[in-house]
């Protein structure tokens, strides 16, 4: 019954905006934190929340210990916000270096190379020769793009869809923001 509806969300997010679009104020309760939302819950503020889906999996949800009841997850995502790195402005030279890092991780999904695997990783000197095994290093400290996500959000975003590397010959769904100069 959507009467009785009540959503916590947390405010000043996408996430605020969007639910704002779909339900009507009464059912809306703003909170602070992404913790409070949740704590929503318990307090009995709310019977749903909204936030983005690590956040709201269930096995976040438990894992934070605020609420311990019964919880389900609707499969429907109402949105899909790009998520980005962000570095200082005033640090053009490390702004590259992480993007760089990014790149790489992609790369090497995309050409099989992994983190007990790193020797097809290119040696570079476009930071100095002090990081010319920059990409072989990062890759063998953290792995590729794939084994990084399974490793840190597979247990809680399945892998599909946008997650995925967009093969050739569409073009990258995923890469790294050009840095502006």
């Amino acid at each position: 019954d959507h009467r009785c509806l009540v959503v916590c969300v947390q405010l000043n997010t996408t996430f605020y905006t969007n639910v704002n679009r779909l339900f009507p104020p009464r059912a809306i309760v703003g909170k602070l934190t992404n913790e409070d939302t949740e704590q929503g819950l318990t307090t009995g503020d709310c019977n749903v929340i909204a936030g983005g889906v690590a956040d709201v999996a269930i096995e976040t949800i438990r894992e934070t210990g605020r609420y311990q009841g019964p919880y389900k997850v609707v499969p429907r995502i109402f949105a899909k916000d790009p998520l980005a790195l962000v570095t200082r402005e005033d640090d053009p030279q490390w702004s590259a270096f992480v993007a760089a890092i990014v790149s790489a991780t992609f790369y090497a999904e995309e050409i099989n190379v992994t983190q007990i695997d790193t020797y097809a990783m290119p040696i570079t000197q476009l930071f100095g020769t002090q990081f010319s095994r920059m990409f072989r290093n990062a890759i063998s400290a953290v792995g590729n793009y794939g084994e990084i996500y399974e490793r840190n959000l597979e247990l809680f975003i399945p892998r599909e869809g946008l997650n995925n590397l967009n093969r050739r010959p569409f073009g990258p769904q995923h890469y790294p923001y050009p840095t502006l100069g």
